[in-house]
């Protein structure tokens, strides 16, 4: 690791960068009598992004931990389920085409 010279000048200053872009709203869904929000996978910290092994692991943290405790509890088809994870990329601008990211269908 270099060491920092007094008064030398970052090259890149987390402190000051804004977000560009990004979906206007959160995206939600019902399921029953029940609205469900998916948090968008952009503001989840860095750490829990590099430990994702499996798309499960992506999931658990995509809710908040009263709708994963329901959704746990809930059938939901293949089908379904695959159609909701289209429309959450489609949301929130996540390309899943070939070599930009790992499929989350079942």
């Amino acid at each position: 690791m270099a060491t920092q010279k007094p008064n030398a000048k970052p090259d890149f200053n987390l402190d000051t960068i804004e977000r560009e872009g990004g979906a206007d709203h959160a995206f939600t869904f019902n399921i029953g009598d029940r609205v469900i929000e998916m948090i968008d996978p952009a503001e989840l910290d860095w750490k829990i992004l590099a430990a994702i092994e499996q798309p499960q692991d992506f999931l658990r943290h995509c809710f908040t931990p009263a709708d994963r405790e329901f959704l746990n509890n809930e059938h939901i088809p293949g089908w379904k389920f695959n159609s909701l994870m289209d429309a959450y990329m489609s949301h929130y601008g996540i390309d899943m085409s070939a070599g930009k990211g790992s499929g989350f269908k079942l």
